[in-house]
């Protein structure tokens, strides 16, 4: 074997620090088929045999790069031999035992469970002895340090670290992800355009002539004619119905892709081959601006799509390659990018003159950048300086001035973003690594949140935006990529802020109505009440309740809602047994009988005419007390204490029970009450710990929202009351506590509450919209459920199935991946794995 393994390898000596990154995941991609070699299966030898062909064909060219600039790395291809797989073995053998620790650190967890094994085994020695462990089961195991979120055969924890540890718990994870089909053909440095309701994804490295048609109402591929001329580092505009292709690979060709006879035509050659360029269509013509050809561009070329027919525009002032540019009004904005130095110039062309103007210098110069315009403003975000970049600066184009932005949390290049109304969706790229990372930008709040990791890590992308959700295609993460992965942005939505800022309120909803009531200000008890209107999204107001109060709960039987106890002070204030009933019908409030207990930080639940109002604190104690009110009869009388003494808790009701969640003293507890044996029993308890939370059932689920845990929560967990089980849906984009929902059809309104600061906030959850993966590991006490793998399970490619799973890892901590798993087992099912 040529290939020398080092645990130093000086990575300035490379042609870049990613090309090691990408050629050291190509090399390990197929070395990973020697596990397909060691089943000692005929067929499955084929399979490895040909997929290691297939890695060997992708790192070629990259590995030949690297050889010529460095000494340190002899390489070639024809070194990783395939014929009979024993190099192959010998190889993965000698790259195991080169890193720091990793062969050392897989034998000591085997040895953990009862079979002897030492650092000085070989590969193969420890495959076996992993699999004679009794009863099949598999001893090496990651724990996330946050619920399962990865996907694919492998994954990671948070730091990147190795803890060889048994599950206890896990949950499948809301994401706002669906998996499309894969498109059929994996590629990157691609292009796509959108025409109505599909995607026309087209060129590309690795399917440089290709176009594929994704439907996004079918979720489905088709093949489309081929592109006449295969290319990468293309660009495209749809203008209509058509898609025009503009040059890449250096070339000059036009080629015209009409989506109503799925057909190409040629169009007038460009004046100058290119690949690098940026475009932006205005009206029904096409701007080509920049690039490369051997030299940095200047040049502006314009295809007039009416005519078929190019013209000269002005040259930009700046010749340059990897710029962005964006199109408001009748005016293109040129960005950044480089022309053997990294730019910051601004330069604006107007298209009713054909004259460029200097616009206000970007305040970091960069390139590998990402914008997008969303009203008068362009938005310029992440990129490469020599170091990846995290800076948003923000490009008025009223006033030709900058602004910066918040940072983005995530530093990278390569990088794609949608903006979908006054959003920015940022998504992937690279930072040292490939990223998963989804941050969205808030145009209106100058704020980030974490969306969802995209399931798969990737560079060189591209995605469209097609009404509410973004389409994620390609890209490459050491291996051309076929995915397609879909975000919704309707998981989480923002309606109309409510008119009065508070926390400690309370909310019911009446039909398509919600009501909500008192509360604190940060300065006075409130006794406001406010109606959200869920089919107009607007705020109208009502009638103040009599006696201005926080901390209180109140729910709705028919057409009334009955507001019940709460505070006037603080902890140490004036706790309240008073209950008061508003008329949605007149809008009026009238007295009920007060409730035997004074007392605030309580919950309530409606099952029928009755309301049960649970737990809460007296000034004195946290309580365990039951007391059930009559509406038909204005009476009070007692239930059952619940097991727990506690407040800050919440309750939902499903069918004939109610259940009791978190809060002070029981924090994750489930405690569920039964109104027709006036009984209660233990459920399994709710993931995070938490109390001043809120929840609302829809269905058979309870959906758990927010509250405090030490820190502000933003975690959304859901809990089936017919399987006693729970998972993790998508975060709310704010962390609060002391908020409050109502539940509207399948939308979840969640209302104000406190984050530092008291919010007047409105986030609403649809629940058809949030996704969690097919198939996901849901354990119990170590034990998965009722997940499958394929009969032919090929390792190091990835599966529909989404499985959240591996069983051991090499760890490079010069690359900084999580490897492979050893050995699945054909057919069978996890539970018996791991059982």
């Amino acid at each position: 074997m040529a290939y020398i393994p080092k645990t130093d390898w000086k990575l300035e000596d490379t042609v870049t620090e990613r090309d090691f990154n990408r050629i050291e995941g190509g090399i390990k991609e197929a070395l990973a088929a020697v596990n397909l070699v060691d089943q000692k299966d005929a067929e499955t030898l084929n399979e490895a045999k040909q997929y290691t062909d297939q890695k060997v064909d992708n790192i070629e060219v990259p590995v030949k790069s690297v050889n010529d600039k460095t000494g340190d790395v002899v390489l070639a291809a024809s070194d990783i031999q395939t014929g009979s797989g024993k190099d192959v073995e010998t190889t993965i053998n000698e790259l195991f035992t080169s890193v720091s620790d990793g062969k050392e650190q897989v034998a000591k967890a085997i040895t953990d469970q009862g079979v002897s094994a030492t650092k000085e085994d070989a590969f193969k020695d420890l495959a076996t002895k992993i699999r004679s462990i009794d009863n099949g089961n598999i001893p090496i195991y990651v724990q996330p340090t946050e619920p399962i979120k990865k996907t694919g055969f492998w994954i990671q924890d948070e730091q990147n670290e190795i803890e060889h540890v048994v599950y206890t718990n896990a949950f499948s994870e809301g994401t706002g992800w669906a998996a499309g089909a894969d498109m059929p053909t994996a590629r990157d440095d691609l292009t796509s355009s959108a025409v109505g309701d599909k995607i026309y994804v087209i060129g590309g490295f690795g399917g440089r002539d290709k176009l594929e048609i994704y439907d996004t109402t079918t979720n489905t591929w088709t093949a489309g004619a081929d592109m006449p001329t295969a290319r990468s580092g293309l660009t495209s505009n749809a203008v209509g119905d058509k898609i025009y292709v503009i040059g890449g690979s250096g070339s000059s060709k036009v080629e015209i892709y009409d989506t109503a006879t799925n057909t190409w035509t040629a169009g007038a050659d460009m004046p100058t081959a290119r690949s690098g360029l940026t475009s932006n269509a205005v009206g029904d013509k096409i701007y080509v601006i920049g690039g490369f050809d051997g030299s940095f561009l200047s040049n502006l070329e314009i295809y007039d799509t009416a005519t078929n027919t190019w013209t000269a525009g002005a040259d930009m002032p700046t010749a340059r390659s990897g710029l962005t540019s964006n199109a408001v009004g009748d005016k293109i904005y040129v960005i950044g990018g480089f022309d053997g130095s990294f730019l910051s110039n601004l330069e604006i062309y107007d298209t009713a003159t054909n004259t460029w103007t200097a616009g206000a210098d970007m305040p970091t110069a960069r390139s590998g950048l990402t914008s997008n315009a969303v009203g008068d403003k362009i938005y310029v975000i992440g990129g490469f300086d020599g170091s990846f970049l995290s800076n948003l600066e923000i490009y008025d184009t009223a006033t030709n001035t900058w602004t910066i932005g918040a940072d983005m949390p995530t530093a990278r290049d390569d990088l794609t973003s949608s903006a979908v109304g006054d959003k920015i969706y940022v998504i992937g790229g690279y930072g040292g690594r490939y990223l998963k990372k989804l941050e969205i930008y808030d145009t209106t709040t100058n704020t980030w949140t974490a969306g969802a990791d995209m399931p798969t890590a990737r560079s060189d992308l591209t995605s469209s935006a097609v009404g509410d959700k973004i389409y994620v295609i390609g890209g490459f993460d050491g291996s051309f990529l076929s995915n397609l992965e879909i975000y919704d942005t309707a998981v989480w939505s923002t309606g109309a802020s409510m008119p009065t800022a508070r926390s400690d309120l309370t909310s019911s909803a009446v039909g398509d109505k919600i009501y909500v009531i008192g509360g604190w200000d940060g300065n006075s008890h409130l006794s406001k009440l406010e109606i959200y209107d869920t089919t107009t999204n607007t705020w109208a107001t009502g009638a103040n309740m009599p006696t201005a109060r926080r901390l209180l709960t109140s729910s709705a039987v028919g057409d009334k809602i009955y507001v019940i106890g709460g505070v006037l002070g603080g902890y140490v204030g004036n706790y309240l047994s008073k209950l008061e009933i508003y008329d949605t019908t007149t809008n009026t409030w009238t007295s009920g009988k007060d409730m035997p207990t004074a007392r605030g930080f309580l919950t309530s639940s409606a099952v029928g005419d009755k309301i049960y109002v649970i737990g809460g604190y007296d000034g004195s104690n946290s309580l365990s007390k039951l007391e059930i009110y009559d509406t038909t009869t204005n009476t009070w009388t007692a239930g059952a204490d619940m097991p727990t003494a506690r407040s800050y808790l919440t309750s939902s009701a499903v069918g004939d029970k109610i259940y009791v969640i978190g809060g002070s003293g029981g924090n994750e507890k489930l405690e569920i009450y039964d109104t027709t044996t006036n009984t209660w029993t233990a459920g399994k308890s709710m993931p995070t710990a938490r109390s001043y939370l809120t929840s609302s059932a829809v269905g058979d689920k309870i959906y758990v929202i927010g509250g405090s845990g030490g820190d502000l929560i933003s975690k959304l967990e859901i809990y089936d009351t017919a399987t006693n089980t729970w998972k993790v849906g998508t975060s709310m984009p704010t962390a609060r506590s002391s908020l409050t929902s109502s539940a509207v059809g399948d939308k979840i309104y969640v209302i104000d509450g406190y984050d530092g600061s008291y919010l007047n906030k409105l986030e609403i959850y649809s629940i058809t919209s949030d996704r969690f993966p097919s198939n996901s590991l849901v354990f119990e006490n170590g034990t998965a459920k009722d997940v499958s793998i394929p009969n032919k399970t090929k390792l190091g490619i990835k599966y529909s199935q989404r499985i959240q799973f591996n069983s051991a890892y090499y760890y490079n901590k010069l690359a900084e991946l999580v490897y492979k798993p050893m050995y699945f087992g054909n057919g069978q099912k996890w539970t018996k794995i791991l059982n």
